[in-house]
């Protein structure tokens, strides 16, 4: 299989189908059930993790979180697509190009 790029801003990221998802406090617990492995992830990535629906992009999730985080948007954009990555090298989502 090869190695997929970062999507681009305008992706359209989707949860896998695969998975149990569950809130622990402020943070997310996800299984992946045909890789029968877990991950969880703090409040940055529990709060990035209930914005993708479907149908926003990584642009639109980037804005909502750079006002929810006082952040500079073009930094969580770029941090957004990199991780974007991680969690489709995990299998965990998918994307689709937003245009």
């Amino acid at each position: 299989m090869s190695e997929m790029t970062c999507p681009s801003p305008a992706a359209i990221l989707k949860k896998a189908d695969c998975l149990i998802e569950a809130s622990l406090d402020d943070s997310v617990i996800l299984l992946h059930l045909d890789k029968s492995r877990y991950f969880g992830g703090d409040q940055v990535v529990a709060d990035i993790w209930r914005s993708i629906d479907g149908g926003k992009t990584i642009e639109t999730i980037a804005r909502e979180l750079a006002v929810q985080y006082d952040a500079p948007l073009e930094v969580i954009v770029s941090d957004l697509c990199e991780f974007a990555k991680v969690l489709f090298d995990e299998g965990l989502v998918t994307w689709s190009d937003g245009r």
